[in-house]
């Protein structure tokens, strides 16, 4: 597992590029600067789709991604096996006279990071650069104009200004005396910009030529004008690409992803998704379906791992130990029991860990390391790396499960290659996972299925009691997570987040002094179904009564 940071981004992003050449598939992890409190206050059970991606585009819009985590999975077809690069990103946004980001961090997305020992400075200090897409046009656009140079000068305080400035006048000083082939070397603290520092003194001196040397100094060369002249043509274009670059830092890489087009994996991945687009693109659009289009012109095939585990387990009916929490779950994908209903496990190495070397303990800690790595949860290339392991395994229990039952054969193990795999997932494709919403998940390809709302109970009050809201939660809130609405005063829909909770709120209700409950029906309990079921009941009604008349006559 390579850790990537500003002093090593240039030698890793060609590693990361060349791996990404023969990747079958990318998974991804982020670690956020906030979000922690979505569950507590925002989210409700009766939220439909749109309202949901509304409440969380509103939330996040000062929130960003400290950490990213890369998976490139590749696949051998003589081996049958997969082979996995995983690489570790700390983040920090450019700034730019145009731009200064503004950073919020909560206390308790602090807290949990700590807990889990992410180091603040090593983001802080060398976090890899980056900008949104639309960003960087307008960067690249300043740049070639010269506006660039003049919005950066204009952000710079007071003491940079003069160490700028003190460069300047020290090559200044040294042009004048020195002789056409002379070379001096100035050196300039780390804070200044090395491509402002060398347009200034290249400006300040018509008749110097200026080079980076690598201990981070500037070499200064007397020249002709001629050679200056021809050296200018040359040198301004590879100073602005170099400086550019520097700039967008990660956006680089993220733009090749964009073009791969290769399938993009993630658990629960919703979140992940929005900050993403919002980190790396540009603004989210306040149109949920808008931006559904625009995401799926970004990255057309994505699978959400908590979306597949749980079709997955359903499908098969499996009950004994598999959680859609991805650390549990990967955990007991990786142990021989689920061997039992899916043999022939593909097998699946990084570039870092050996397979053996990858037993965890239920609280994340490696038993068994290799040339000092450790594998962690909350790590984000840990977690991609396992997002990526978990949708094989998946794909594979998938799979075995839909040739068992062709074949009429649970026995066998099957030769499944990376083709069958993807097939058998077909239909999980761009699916992403709903937590605590009327619906459990969002089409991101086409329109969403409409929400069945299977777990509403519709709650009255007995007699002359009315309700309010303490009432409710007083005598329910024991049964299990829900969310209430009251629709008059004697009538209120109660969200249950389980199967049990429902049925122990009806159960009790079922002899309560002051409640009644029912399950809810759209067409029974909504003021649209009944206003239906009536018109429906008055048109066969007239039209009984039109073919007895018709009849008589």
């Amino acid at each position: 597992m390579a850790e990537v940071v500003a002093e090593n981004w240039n030698e890793m992003f060609l590693k990361m590029k060349k791996s990404l050449e023969g990747a079958i598939f990318i998974s991804i992890d982020n670690e956020f600067s906030g979000l922690r409190d979505m569950n507590k206050e925002d989210i409700s059970l009766f939220d439909n789709n749109e309202q949901r991606y509304s409440k969380i585009r509103n939330h996040i819009n000062e929130y960003f991604i400290v950490q990213i985590g890369i998976s490139v999975f590749s696949y051998n077809a003589d081996s049958s096996g997969y082979t996995c690069e995983v690489f570790t990103v700390y983040l920090f946004p450019s700034t730019t006279g145009r731009k200064d980001t503004s950073l919020k961090f909560q206390a308790s997305s602090i807290e949990f990071l700590c807990r889990y020992n992410f180091d603040f400075n090593k983001m802080m200090h060398h976090g890899v650069t980056y900008m949104s897409l639309a960003e960087m046009e307008l960067l690249k656009r300043a740049m070639q104009n010269g506006k660039y140079s003049q919005q950066q000068k204009m952000s710079l305080s007071v003491d940079i200004a003069d160490l700028y400035k003190s460069s300047c006048s020290e090559a200044m000083n040294w042009a004048v005396r020195a002789k056409i082939g002379d070379e001096t070397t100035i050196k300039y603290p780390a804070c200044l910009s090395s491509y402002l520092l060398h347009k200034d003194i290249r400006m300040s001196c018509p008749d110097i030529c200026t080079f980076d040397v690598q201990d981070g100094g500037i070499l200064i060369r007397k020249v002709c004008l001629e050679v200056r002249a021809n050296y200018e043509m040359v040198r301004e274009m590879q100073e602005t690409e170099q400086a550019f670059e520097k700039l967008i830092g990660f956006s680089k890489f993220f733009s090749l992803l964009v073009q791969a087009k290769v399938p993009i994996i993630g658990h629960n991945v919703l979140l992940d998704l929005m900050l993403m687009y919002q980190q790396f693109i540009g603004p989210l659009p306040g149109s949920y379906n808008l931006f559904k289009k625009k995401l799926q012109k970004t990255f057309p095939t994505i699978y959400d791992t908590k979306y597949l585990s749980l079709e997955v387990k359903r499908k098969i009916s499996i009950n004994d130990g598999w959680d859609s929490d991805l650390q549990r779950l990967y955990n007991y994908l990786l142990t021989d029991r689920c061997n039992n209903y899916a043999p022939g496990a593909p097998n699946i190495s990084t570039n870092s860990y050996a397979q053996e070397d990858l037993h965890l303990s239920a609280d994340g800690d490696n038993n068994s390391k290799r040339a000092g790595l450790k594998a962690k949860f909350h790590d984000a290339g840990w977690d991609s790396y396992c997002a990526g392991y978990v949708f094989l395994r998946l794909a594979h229990i998938n799979a075995v499960f839909d040739e068992a039952v062709k074949n009429e054969d649970k026995t066998s193990e099957f030769n499944l290659t990376w083709k069958n795999l993807l097939e058998s997932v077909q239909p999980f494709q761009n699916r992403v996972h709903i937590s605590m919403g009327k619906s459990k998940h969002i089409a991101l390809e086409g329109k969403d299925q409409e929400a069945k709302w299977n777990q509403i109970v519709f709650l009255t009050a007995k007699g002359n009691k009315t309700f309010n809201m303490r009432d409710i939660e007083d005598n329910f809130v024991q049964y299990g997570s829900l969310d209430i609405k009251i629709i008059s005063p004697k009538s209120a829909l109660l969200a249950t987040s389980t199967p049990e909770c429902l049925k122990d709120i009806l159960k009790v209700c079922k002899n309560h002094p002051l409640f009644r409950a029912r399950r809810y029906s759209k067409l029974r309990h909504s003021a649209h179904g009944r206003y239906s079921m009536w018109a429906g009941i008055f048109a066969a009604f007239a039209s009984g009564t039109f073919l007895v008349y018709s009849a008589c006559h």
